[in-house]
């Protein structure tokens, strides 16, 4: 595929970064104490932050890129779930009960957002268009409604199955049979939701230390003592909300995240006449594919957001970009010579659970493991462990527990992932 597919300012840049850039980060002495030390300053971190300096701390969160410069501003800013699964996975993998639990707790989170965006004022171009969730197959469709039918008997649950003959009212695509309607569901733009985040916690007293990687944590009396690469800093509490880019620095951790890398591309614009012909009702897509893909309109809808995965080889910007637009054609054959402007990846924390994790380990508080689930998750599990270290009641939430597993001969570097990903196309070209 020839480089036409491509605008003159190609770049390898989030789209949500043409809004919201990257600030660099600041000069000065880092303090050489705090209250709280918060490592990572995605929507967990920032979320945690915000909520301890409100209550009264002196709070440093330590950042390794530029503040917001992983997955928070790299994701697809969908607002809709706190787990990788649907609810009859859930149920038959942890029981109805711990399905119904989760569902319910999806909604304090989305809850938790939204006050937070009204609240605060986010400006983030929040907007609830609901999400079609598109069959690969006949098969995905039937198990669709299956899990609708158990939905409707035991939560509540504003949603459809939108049958074959009935989909182009939802995408204009023949590369589906039919799928499922939620009607209560949101996205809006990361980028900007990051920033109006970190700009909140500034005004509450937090400072921020970006391009400070740390090297090391260690129990020193009754605090801590986290060495990074600009010296020692001495805190009582001691937060962890890196996710999918966990690191050494805290083995334990590192061996129970897997990093999987989403590559995004944006189009050209296209109008937004255009873009409503392919999405006649504006609502964000994603799948039911174990490899998905996932799309929506631009929130000035004028663009198109693709994702989906590449493999797991290493390749350049282009290349990633050559096989996301493949992909594109097959759901939309209409966008064919339309040239793409951004390609990027974000880095997302999976876990061998597939479930959000959050909890202490040796006095550290933590919350890891998103699972491609971060807007909603990221903020409300980091208000939790900010408000448990703060001695709030009511803290608990449906994913505390100490059982957080991993694998033999996993340390951090996931070896085996390009044969999963093998496995699960092939499986997938063969209809299973």
């Amino acid at each position: 595929m020839a480089d036409s597919i491509f605008t003159d300012d190609f770049t390898s840049d989030p789209y949500w970064w043409d809004a919201a850039p990257r600030p660099e980060p600041a000069g000065g002495e880092l303090p050489a104490r705090a209250d709280v030390v918060v490592i990572g300053s995605g929507y967990t971190g920032l979320s945690a932050a915000h909520t301890l300096a409100r209550g009264g701390r002196e709070v440093l969160v330590l950042e390794a890129q530029r503040i917001g410069e992983g997955a928070s501003t790299r994701n697809g800013g969908y607002a809709a779930k706190m787990s990788l699964f649907g609810f009859g996975d859930l149920a038959t993998r942890f029981g109805l009960d711990m399905a119904i639990a989760i569902h319910k707790e999806t909604k304090r989170g989305r809850d938790h957002v939204l006050g937070l965006i009204e609240r605060e004022g986010l400006a983030c171009m929040y907007k609830n268009p609901g999400r079609f969730i598109p069959a690969r197959t006949k098969k995905h469709y039937d198990a669709l409604a299956r899990e609708l039918d158990l939905m409707h008997r035991h939560v509540e649950i504003e949603a459809d199955m939108v049958p074959p003959e009935a989909q182009s009212q939802e995408i204009a695509s023949n590369f589906y049979h039919g799928g499922k309607l939620l009607h209560d569901s949101g996205d809006l733009h990361p980028g900007l939701f990051h920033q109006s985040l970190a700009d909140r916690a500034l005004a509450a007293g937090v400072a921020l230390a970006a391009r400070t990687p740390v090297l090391g944590i260690r129990r020193e009396g009754e605090g801590f003592e986290v060495s990074t690469n600009r010296g020692l800093v001495r805190a009582r509490d001691v937060v962890l909300a890196t996710n999918g880019y966990t690191d050494a620095a805290v083995p334990y951790f590192r061996r129970r995240i897997l990093p999987v890398n989403n590559y995004t591309i944006t189009i050209e614009p296209l109008g937004e006449d255009r873009v409503r012909a392919i999405f006649p009702t504006g609502r964000n897509m994603i799948d039911t594919s174990w490899l998905f893909y996932s799309f929506r309109p631009t929130p000035d809808g004028t663009r198109i957001n693709f994702s989906g995965r590449t493999g797991y080889a290493e390749r350049t910007p282009r290349d990633n970009a050559r096989l996301l637009y493949r992909n594109m054609l097959r759901v939309f054959p209409q966008l064919d010579g339309v040239k793409i402007s951004h390609c990027w990846k974000g880095g997302i924390g999976m876990t061998f659970d597939f479930m959000p994790h959050i909890g202490m380990r040796d006095g550290m508080h933590y919350a890891l493991g998103m699972n491609g689930a971060g807007v909603l998750t990221g903020p409300f599990l980091g208000d939790k462990l900010a408000r448990r270290i703060l001695g709030e009641a009511d803290t608990k939430t449906v994913f505390d527990g100490e059982r957080f597993p991993t694998v033999p001969l996993y340390t951090g570097r996931p070896w085996f992932m390009p044969f999963a990903i093998g496995w699960l196309a092939l499986g997938e070209a063969l209809g299973r």
